[in-house]
């Protein structure tokens, strides 16, 4: 069963779900608007961690302001500080948790896995279903982190925390490319050819592309996802 586990920090209050027996933490940062229940079950499949999941700030648990990817970074870096201690921790992040992710620095952060990280908005045109589709009060978010709002677009670029990088990093992209803009069955990849060129070449990241897979890289190919989590912890470990 899993537990709330809140922490104050000086942005506001942050949970985790999960159980804490002191063993290393992997944080499973969940994207934008995830299900409450989203990985649920992780933790029964990776025995020598705890898992600890979270959900942006605002959705499923308090919002913190103002509205940033280094800001939700800070605030999660200061939780894991104060309640893993020293043990070593890795960090899954899905979509935007990924960009949170590559923002973070916590002091015991040992490795990530980055799944599906949207690192240019300029070209992401699934989220313009946002404006017809999207949950009530979705801009609160969207618009700030991504640049897409009800009535303009602000393209915003992530790839300069690349530059920052300073622990082992695992990228997942779906095989099925972003452009051109189409009719498609499900979300494509919502990273670029040029970013996947960037992370290709970086000498921390090691970039794995997932044959058939879209976007939603946990539902279509889950025992490579699984397989790349349980690497991540070895990884973490040692």
């Amino acid at each position: 069963m899993e537990e709330r586990i809140e922490v104050a920090t000086a942005f506001g209050p942050i949970w985790f779900h999960g159980r804490d027996t002191g063993r290393p933490v992997m944080l499973l940062l969940t994207g934008a608007f995830a299900a409450e229940d989203l990985l649920d079950h992780t933790q029964r499949f990776l025995p020598d961690v705890d898992v600890w999941r979270a959900h942006l700030p605002g959705n499923h648990c308090p919002a913190i302001a103002p509205v940033s990817v280094g800001v939700f970074a800070a605030a999660y870096a200061e939780a894991l500080d104060a309640r893993a201690g020293d043990r070593p921790v890795a960090v899954t992040g899905l979509s935007a948790g990924a960009l949170v992710a590559l923002a973070l620095r916590a002091r015991s952060l040992k490795a990530l896995l980055l799944v599906e990280p949207p690192l240019r908005s300029e070209h992401l045109w699934p989220m313009l279903e946002f404006r017809a589709q999207g949950p009530p009060g979705w801009e609160t978010l969207i618009e700030p982190v991504f640049g897409i709002g009800p009535d303009s677009v602000r393209p915003v670029d992530y790839t300069p925390l690349l530059d920052a990088l300073s622990v082992p990093a695992l990228v997942l992209v779906g095989e099925v490319p972003l452009m051109p803009q189409r009719p498609v069955p499900f979300l494509p990849s919502f990273v670029d050819e040029e970013c996947r060129a960037r992370l290709a070449a970086h000498s921390r990241v090691r970039l794995e592309i997932v044959p058939g897979a879209g976007h939603n890289i946990p539902a279509q190919a889950p025992q490579l996802f699984l397989g790349a989590m349980r690497r991540l912890c070895r990884a973490a470990a040692a």
